[in-house]
């Protein structure tokens, strides 16, 4: 308020001086009507949306317990989930699907095996438990190599198999009858596998069937009788020390097997050859007598023409020593091919 608003009443300003303000008349307040607090209850609540628009609070980020709660798992039959025991238990039955067989088996072990076991549904539902098809196989697959490297196979003999050898005559009969070896080392039928040729595949033959034979569950072993006539007489010249095989030792490994394979019979160079007859003439003698399974590979002819001095079997190890063979069925491995000459796909 001015000095000259204050002139218009002096007597007014006289009382209460020129610097003072006039305080501004008391009105009441309207009365509280039900249009009035429907009004404030409006303006409030728009103010606190306006306030919640301008200042937001921040989103909470759940966590893996707030997303579990809030899942509700739809019902899963054990059918639906785990294998079935039946599909299984027939995969080891399959004989005719090789390549499918293992391919199944690779891939419930990829999905599904849990140390060595399956988890697999019963035909009413259950849960049961099953050994892994493919762990099996391949724990069987190193217990068959250590038993073929104790029973004197080795080198590229260990994964050679009959699909790896042109199956000539006489060796595609050999292999066909390996599909019965059980029933064979049963019966106690001996095998002689002949051939003046080198590189022939009697070796590669006899080893696969040792392998026959482990695989049906008969223990086998491969004999060179020169080197093992040559262990014994280096035995002897040791006078029995640490870690030599004495000749009771030699013969042991040769009559206990379920099937003896004689390798290379008749290739030694004469100084073992009277250790070498012994042990032949004594363990055919004891497997004849126990009907024990023999296989004998040979580069020696077991005739000769009139005439000849060329060395036979018989001349060398005694007339008897296909007598105590028997029952023996000898195959003359005469189809021709050298299968050690034949170029690699490598060469120099």
């Amino acid at each position: 308020m001015t000095h000259a608003d204050h002139e218009v009443d002096p007597m007014l300003d006289a009382l209460i001086g020129l610097d003072m303000d006039i305080p501004a008349p008391h009105t009441p307040s309207p009365p509280m009507t039900p249009e009035l607090a429907q009004a404030a209850h409006a303006h409030l609540a728009q103010a606190r949306a306006n306030d919640r628009a301008q200042h937001p609070k921040p989103r909470q980020t759940p966590t893996v317990a707030d997303l579990l709660g809030k899942i509700t798992p739809a019902p899963i039959e054990a059918a639906n989930l785990y294998p079935a025991a039946r599909q299984i238990d027939a995969l080891a039955r399959v004989r005719s699907m090789p390549r499918f067989v293992q391919a199944v088996r690779l891939a419930l072990h990829d999905r599904d095996c849990v140390s060595g076991h399956l988890v697999a549904a019963g035909e009413n539902g259950q849960i049961l438990d099953r050994f892994c098809p493919h762990c099996q196989q391949v724990n069987l697959e190193t217990r068959l190599r250590a038993q073929l490297k104790a029973s004197g196979i080795e080198g590229r003999y260990l994964d050679s198999e009959w699909a790896d050898l042109e199956l000539l005559p006489p060796l595609d009969r050999v292999a066909a009858k390996c599909a019965d070896i059980d029933a064979l080392i049963r019966a106690g039928v001996s095998l002689l596998l002949y051939s003046e040729q080198t590189g022939c595949g009697k070796t590669q033959a006899s080893m696969l069937i040792a392998k026959a034979s482990i695989r049906a569950g008969h223990d086998a072993q491969v004999v060179n009788l020169a080197r093992l006539a040559l262990d014994v007489r280096e035995g002897f010249s040791n006078r029995g020390g640490e870690g030599t095989l004495t000749e009771r030792a030699a013969l042991l490994r040769m009559t206990t097997p379920a099937l003896l394979v004689i390798e290379d019979l008749g290739a030694s160079e004469g100084e073992t050859a009277a250790i070498e007859r012994r042990l032949l003439g004594l363990a055919l003698d004891h497997r004849q007598m126990h009907r024990l399974a023999t296989v004998v590979t040979t580069n020696l002819p077991l005739v000769v023409p009139e005439g000849s001095r060329a060395p036979t079997l018989g001349s060398i190890f005694g007339a008897r020593v296909l007598a105590r063979l028997q029952p023996l069925t000898a195959l003359h491995v005469n189809h021709g091919v050298n299968f050690r000459a034949r170029k690699s796909e490598v060469s120099w």
